[in-house]
Protein backbone atom coordinates (compact mmCIF):
# COMPACT_ATOMS: atom_id res chain seq x y z
CA UNK A 1 0.00 0.00 0.00
CA UNK A 2 1.04 3.56 -0.70
CA UNK A 3 0.18 6.25 1.84
CA UNK A 4 -0.01 9.80 0.52
CA UNK A 5 0.18 12.39 3.26
CA UNK A 6 -1.26 15.74 2.24
CA UNK A 7 -1.25 18.81 4.44
CA UNK A 8 -3.70 21.51 3.42
CA UNK A 9 -4.52 24.98 4.62
CA UNK A 10 -7.87 24.90 2.82
CA UNK A 11 -6.96 25.02 -0.85
CA UNK A 12 -10.26 23.63 -2.10
CA UNK A 13 -9.72 23.92 -5.86
CA UNK A 14 -6.17 22.61 -5.73
CA UNK A 15 -7.13 19.67 -3.52
CA UNK A 16 -9.96 18.78 -5.92
CA UNK A 17 -7.43 18.62 -8.76
CA UNK A 18 -5.11 16.36 -6.73
CA UNK A 19 -7.91 14.00 -5.64
CA UNK A 20 -9.26 13.89 -9.19
CA UNK A 21 -5.84 12.84 -10.46
CA UNK A 22 -5.68 10.15 -7.78
CA UNK A 23 -9.13 8.87 -8.69
CA UNK A 24 -7.83 8.26 -12.22
CA UNK A 25 -4.85 6.14 -11.10
CA UNK A 26 -4.72 2.56 -12.34
CA UNK A 27 -2.96 1.43 -9.14
CA UNK A 28 -5.65 1.29 -6.46
CA UNK A 29 -3.81 0.16 -3.31
CA UNK A 30 -3.32 3.59 -1.78
CA UNK A 31 -4.74 5.88 0.85
CA UNK A 32 -4.72 9.62 1.34
CA UNK A 33 -4.10 10.93 4.83
CA UNK A 34 -5.40 14.48 4.62
CA UNK A 35 -4.11 16.71 7.38
CA UNK A 36 -6.62 19.55 7.36
CA UNK A 37 -5.07 22.69 8.80
CA UNK A 38 -7.65 25.10 7.43
CA UNK A 39 -9.63 25.67 10.60
CA UNK A 40 -12.88 25.22 8.64
CA UNK A 41 -15.02 22.36 7.34
CA UNK A 42 -14.40 23.28 3.66
CA UNK A 43 -12.31 20.19 2.92
CA UNK A 44 -14.91 17.72 4.24
CA UNK A 45 -17.05 18.04 1.12
CA UNK A 46 -13.99 17.94 -1.15
CA UNK A 47 -12.96 14.52 0.15
CA UNK A 48 -16.57 13.27 -0.09
CA UNK A 49 -16.71 14.23 -3.79
CA UNK A 50 -14.15 11.51 -4.63
CA UNK A 51 -15.61 8.20 -3.42
CA UNK A 52 -13.02 6.27 -5.43
CA UNK A 53 -10.24 7.61 -3.23
CA UNK A 54 -9.79 6.49 0.37
CA UNK A 55 -9.32 9.76 2.27
CA UNK A 56 -8.81 9.93 6.02
CA UNK A 57 -9.15 13.54 7.17
CA UNK A 58 -7.50 14.63 10.39
CA UNK A 59 -7.69 18.15 11.81
CA UNK A 60 -4.46 19.71 13.04
CA UNK A 61 -2.84 23.05 13.73
CA UNK A 62 -0.90 24.68 10.84
CA UNK A 63 2.64 23.66 10.06
CA UNK A 64 4.02 21.48 7.27
CA UNK A 65 6.31 19.46 9.54
CA UNK A 66 3.45 18.97 12.00
CA UNK A 67 1.23 17.71 9.17
CA UNK A 68 3.83 15.29 7.86
CA UNK A 69 4.73 13.91 11.29
CA UNK A 70 1.07 13.40 12.18
CA UNK A 71 0.43 11.79 8.82
CA UNK A 72 3.37 9.43 9.27
CA UNK A 73 1.95 8.29 12.60
CA UNK A 74 -1.34 7.42 10.87
CA UNK A 75 -0.04 5.99 7.58
CA UNK A 76 -0.67 2.31 6.88
CA UNK A 77 1.36 1.99 3.70
CA UNK A 78 4.79 0.49 3.18
CA UNK A 79 5.51 3.33 0.76
CA UNK A 80 4.90 6.94 1.84
CA UNK A 81 4.66 10.01 -0.34
CA UNK A 82 4.14 13.67 0.51
CA UNK A 83 2.30 15.38 -2.34
CA UNK A 84 1.52 19.05 -1.87
CA UNK A 85 -2.17 19.93 -1.93
CA UNK A 86 -1.59 21.92 -5.13
CA UNK A 87 0.08 19.08 -7.03
CA UNK A 88 -1.46 16.39 -9.24
CA UNK A 89 -0.34 13.07 -10.66
CA UNK A 90 -0.45 11.85 -14.24
CA UNK A 91 -2.38 8.61 -14.81
CA UNK A 92 -0.28 5.54 -14.06
CA UNK A 93 2.19 7.30 -11.76
CA UNK A 94 1.40 5.24 -8.66
CA UNK A 95 1.60 2.02 -10.67
CA UNK A 96 5.04 3.03 -11.93
CA UNK A 97 6.24 3.92 -8.42
CA UNK A 98 5.02 0.58 -7.04
CA UNK A 99 6.63 -1.30 -9.95
CA UNK A 100 9.99 0.39 -9.56
CA UNK A 101 10.10 -0.05 -5.79
CA UNK A 102 9.23 -3.75 -6.16
CA UNK A 103 12.17 -4.36 -8.51
CA UNK A 104 14.94 -6.65 -7.32
CA UNK A 105 17.65 -4.85 -5.42
CA UNK A 106 15.57 -1.84 -4.48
Amino acid sequence: MISLIVGSLGRVGELRRLLGSLERQTYRDFEVVLIDQSGTEALVSVAADFPGVEVRRVVAQPGLSRARNLGLSLARGEIVGFPDDDSWYPPGLLAEVAKRLAAPGV
